[in-house]
């Protein structure tokens, strides 16, 4: 059997662009330069580019970080990861070549225009002195330096002697993984503040996005199972494509709020949390979904109509009894690799 060391890979990321500023120091200018300069104006650092032809480079790096993070667990030092070799060779390697060969594409093309933008934002801001910003520019080579896209990817060999340090610190990042499902699931209620009685299905795949990750990293510890369990029964239970109503609204923040509290996870994956409370046999009609009674200590009623949607407008007061109806209007079921902003609208709609 292999070892735990044997089925990880190591991958950090190197992802650097050019901030699109300069300093304007005095000693680099001549007096006569700096008896010209706009009333007011100050030396320092200055921009000489529009910041948005600057954010595709940021996008692709957060592309990049989501890919890892989606399927794996940082490691030791912002950047790096531990992913499954199988995940690596499978596709995650194909998608690091596309984001860095993307990544380059875009940087020839800005180093291709970088003088006309440049021109362009000194010709849009007259007052911040046209002449130091020219003399002070970067020339396309420097900003050419500025730029980086690339990964390492490496295989954790022990020291000999340290192999049992590296399997038990390899097998104890089943901790981490349960602490970051929390803190996705905090971050996602976070900006998603309660206010609205429906959803879209960002929140099932923030679900199904956690669900997928923890069975590929299983191995590295039996501890994730009760999650992954648990999980699988809230997906299989929540009807896909539809719009979230009433009660059902109500269902879907209670699994995120459940999931978002570290210690309530670590119960669940130890083994000391009755999940008899948490999935006790309520029914949501048709759609065949376990409520969560047990979650906020609330008693079973039968409550519908006005009153169930009433009780559903505050989540936080853990309304999770049976809805009467579900929205069946069909909507596209969207890809699991979304941005914290793409979820975020599937969650509440435009």
């Amino acid at each position: 059997m292999l070892k735990l060391n044997e089925r990880v890979a190591l991958i950090t990321l190197n992802f650097r662009k050019t901030t699109g500023n300069i300093q304007l120091n005095q000693t680099e200018f001549s007096p006569e330069d700096l008896a010209h300069l706009p009333p007011g104006f100050r030396l320092g650092t200055k921009p000489v580019i529009e910041r948005k032809r600057l954010t595709v480079f940021d996008s692709l790096k957060d592309e990049a970080t989501l890919l890892l993070k989606n399927h794996g667990i940082e490691f030791m030092t912002p950047g790096s990861f531990i992913v499954p070799i199988e995940s690596y060779k499978g596709f995650i390697k194909d998608e690091l070549n596309r984001i860095c060969a993307r990544y380059e594409t875009e940087v020839k093309n800005l180093l291709a225009h970088w003088n006309e933008y440049c021109e362009a934002f000194i010709r849009a801001n007259p007052n911040c002195s046209p002449e130091l910003l020219r003399k002070g520019r970067p020339s396309v080579e420097r900003i050419e330096r500025s730029f980086k896209s690339e990964y390492m990817t490496a295989k954790i060999v022990p020291v000999e002697g340290d192999e049992g340090e590296v399997e038990t610190r390899l097998s104890n990042l089943s901790e981490n993984l349960i602490s970051s499902v929390a803190a996705d699931c905090r971050n996602f209620l976070q900006k998603n503040k309660p206010g609205r009685s429906s959803a879209k299905s960002g929140s099932r795949v923030l679900l199904q996005r956690i669900l997928t990750r923890c069975k590929e990293l299983e191995f590295i510890s039996p501890r994730v199972t009760p999650l992954i369990e648990f999980l699988q029964n809230c997906l299989n239970k929540l009807p896909v494509g539809v719009s979230y109503t009433g009660n059902l609204f109500g269902l879907v923040n209670g699994v995120l709020f459940f999931l978002s509290d570290e210690r309530t996870l670590k119960r669940l994956c130890d083994g000391t949390l009755d999940t008899s409370l948490v999935f006790g046999g309520y029914n949501l009609g048709e759609t065949g979904a376990d409520v969560l009674p047990g979650l906020y200590g609330l008693e079973e009623t039968d409550k519908g109509g006005d009153a169930a949607e009433a009780d559903s407008e505050d989540i936080t007061a853990g309304t999770v009894e049976a809805a009467k109806a579900v929205e069946t209007a069909s909507e596209p079921v969207p890809p699991e690799e979304l941005t914290d902003d793409e979820l975020s609208a599937l969650f509440f709609g435009a």
